[in-house]
């Protein structure tokens, strides 16, 4: 959906968030961006007893069996694709067919507006060698942990995601991650799934599909460039950590130092593959 065909259909519903967690935020601030707050109506869950809080804003956060949804109410399922198929079986008992998954894909054009390149080849090499945190080098160590190389790799990705997320879509995310590697390992890169970055090679959007290029020695992936979101990333700094946050979201020394060496050896890598994908 583009920029102005989205905010025309959020412009003339009411919303009804579903989740309450980091995706919800992304959410709200996307919508308050483009003056759509005040179409909100509330906010709610599956289960407000797993809700660290008791309200999100302004709005007491209520269980799905509790509200009744009226016509000309969306339904913003803001959550991690991992759980948003299940969200949307939840709607459907509930006899709700009025949602929107809100996907990173509709948060960015929120938040950037359209790309201005759709579809466009980016070299894995460019894009790896440009990141300057340690997300992929998490990620790396789960997937090697996955191969059984190692057995400490699966519980720092669990830290970092619980360190913006909670503990539920962290371990859906962990099974999540299993099954890419299983479908990149049995087809390779499924060229209609684009990851998202600016024009100055920040990764927005697509962190895993480049970890699983890296280590699969993809040579491209297909991206959705928007304009300049350096600010975007900024604000996003949880999800792509510096060393302060590697502190914070509870790694041990030990395992800050693991984080470190496969970040060096992937930077060391890239550059002798420049050129050649990674």
């Amino acid at each position: 959906m583009q920029y102005n065909e989205l905010i025309n259909y959020l412009s003339n519903k009411e919303l009804v968030i579903y989740g309450a967690g980091y995706i919800a935020q992304e959410c709200w601030k996307a919508l308050k961006k483009n003056n759509l707050t005040k179409n909100i109506q509330g906010v709610c869950v599956t289960e407000k007893s797993n809700c660290t809080d008791s309200f999100f804003h302004s709005f007491e956060i209520v269980n799905i069996d509790d509200i009744v949804v009226q016509d000309g109410v969306l339904i913003c399922i803001a959550t991690h694709e991992t759980m948003a198929d299940e969200i949307k079986d939840v709607l459907i008992k509930h006899k709700i067919h009025d949602y929107i998954w809100m996907s990173p894909e509709v948060i960015f054009n929120l938040n950037l507006g359209n790309p201005i390149k759709t579809c466009y080849p980016v070299n894995v090499s460019e894009l790896v060698e440009n990141i300057n945190d340690y997300g992929i080098a998490i990620r790396l160590l789960a997937i090697d942990e996955i191969e059984n190389k190692i057995n400490f790799g699966i519980d720092i990705y669990k830290k970092f995601i619980c360190y913006f997320s909670s503990e539920e879509a962290a371990e859906k995310r962990i099974v999540a991650l299993a099954e890419m590697y299983k479908d990149w390992l049995k087809s390779g890169y499924d060229t209609t799934s684009k990851i998202s970055i600016d024009k100055n090679i920040n990764v927005i959007d697509g962190c895993h599909r480049i970890s699983l290029a890296y280590h699969f020695r993809v040579d491209y992936l297909f991206a959705n460039i928007y304009d300049d979101a350096t600010a975007l990333v900024q604000e996003r700094k949880k999800a792509f950590p510096q060393k302060e946050e590697l502190i914070n979201m509870g790694l041990t020394q030990k395992e800050i130092v693991e984080v470190e060496k496969k970040y060096k050896k992937i930077k060391i890598k890239c550059m002798e593959y420049k050129g050649e994908g990674c």
